[in-house]
């Protein structure tokens, strides 16, 4: 009916207790910038728009590659960056990113993967995202990661 496990793990001698949450440096907070977020999973595009509208970004959804690019377009004046992910069904993030870049040569890309192959990263940089994430990643990154894009910096690890 079911197993049971006990695990016992040593103790670490000489430990330091984590910071506490007060002496860790707040997450960069935005000036109400529009992000497109792009993502075919729709619990990760909701908890992305939650968290950029609770830091002062504006926040405009698409599931897919296609509807991105149709929302790009009717918004191409107003979204200053796009977070998506690379791998989706019908049009994924390294064609996304081609077609944003017909678009716009000067749109800024944060690119999300859940895959630990770096030929994906690597194609995605290549085509002009400026950063890409790795899944799962806390909110503070994103926030951190997503301010230097915007800002034009290179993104700290």
């Amino acid at each position: 009916k079911g197993s049971q496990f006990r695990v016992y793990l040593p103790a670490q001698i000489g430990a330091q207790a984590p910071p506490e949450p007060a002496a860790i440096e707040p997450p960069p907070r935005g000036n109400g910038e529009t992000i497109l977020v792009v993502d075919d999973e729709e619990g990760v595009r909701l908890l992305t728009k939650k968290i950029l509208e609770q830091h002062g970004y504006q926040v405009l959804l698409a599931a897919e590659g296609s509807e991105a690019v149709v929302a790009y377009a009717q918004h191409a004046g107003e979204v200053q960056a796009v977070v998506t992910d690379l791998m989706m069904p019908l049009m994924d993030g390294a064609t996304l990113i081609r077609a944003l870049r017909q678009i716009a040569p000067s749109v800024r890309i944060l690119a999300t993967t859940g895959v630990t192959e770096s030929t994906h990263v690597a194609a995605a940089l290549r085509l002009g995202a400026k950063e890409v994430l790795r899944k799962p990643y806390s909110p503070h990154v994103l926030l951190r990661r997503l301010r230097a894009v915007l800002d034009g910096q290179n993104p700290a690890p």
